[in-house]
């Protein structure tokens, strides 16, 4: 139990940080909805590494990927996750 709760809060703090980081640059109206999409992108992201970790040198997937194919493939559901709208590459409150 001290070991999944350690998983959980480190699966928080990076939801958090990351949304932290993201909805200041996004163009969304509604800000729940939006931290609620990069969480849940965030929880996915983190299942497939851990799977990934789990399994090791078995192949549980039809397709073996490389480190080289998953880390984009990963960056790329987090991006998908993201709300619909434009994105700042400055923070609104810096004056951009």
């Amino acid at each position: 139990p001290a070991i999944y709760e350690r998983v959980a809060l480190i699966a928080r703090h990076v939801s958090e940080q990351l949304a932290a980081l993201l909805i200041p640059r996004l163009e969304v109206e509604d800000t729940r909805s939006a931290e609620e999409a990069i969480d849940f992108g965030v929880r996915t992201a983190l299942a497939l590494l851990q799977h990934q970790l789990l399994f090791g040198a078995v192949h549980p997937a039809r397709f073996d990927l490389t480190q080289r194919q998953l880390v984009p493939r990963i960056a790329e559901l987090l991006v998908a996750f993201l709300p619909a709208g434009e994105i700042r590459t400055t923070p609104r409150d810096a004056g951009a």
